[in-house]
C-alpha cells in the first residue's frame, strides 16, 4: 500500500544520474499500537521547542505528565480521536482530539 516517488535525474537536462526513493506519507486513523510512537514524537517536539532555554526546558519536562496525559493513559487514548501520518513504516506526524473533561458522547 505504500507509494514511492522517485526523485532525481532520469531523462533530459541537468539532473545527475542517481535517484532516491522517498515514501509518500499515508494518513490513517491511529491504533492503540501507535500510542507509544505518537507519545515519543509529541514529547520530542514539545521539548525541542524549549531546547535553547534551559529554565523553560526544565519547566516543560516537569509539566509533561499533565500536558500529555491522554497519550500516557491507554483508556484516555482509546476514548479520543487520533490520526497519524506514516512514511517508511514510521509515524512521522500525528494529530488528535481528546474529549473535553466531563464531556458527553459526541462532545469534543
Amino acid at each position: 500500500r505504500r507509494r514511492r516517488r522517485r526523485l532525481g535525474g532520469g531523462g533530459g537536462g541537468g539532473g545527475g544520474g542517481g535517484s532516491a526513493s522517498v515514501s509518500v506519507p499515508v494518513l490513517r486513523r491511529a491504533t492503540a499500537a501507535d500510542r507509544r510512537a505518537i507519545e515519543r514524537l509529541v514529547v520530542w517536539n514539545h521539548l525541542s521547542l524549549s531546547a535553547d532555554e534551559p529554565e523553560e526546558l526544565e519547566a516543560q519536562e516537569r509539566e509533561l505528565p499533565a500536558d500529555f496525559g491522554v497519550l500516557r493513559d491507554a483508556a484516555s487514548f482509546a476514548a479520543s480521536a487520533h490520526f497519524v501520518a506514516e512514511a517508511g513504516g514510521e509515524v512521522v506526524a500525528s494529530a488528535g482530539v481528546a474529549r473535553a473533561e466531563g464531556g458527553e458522547a459526541g462532545e469534543w
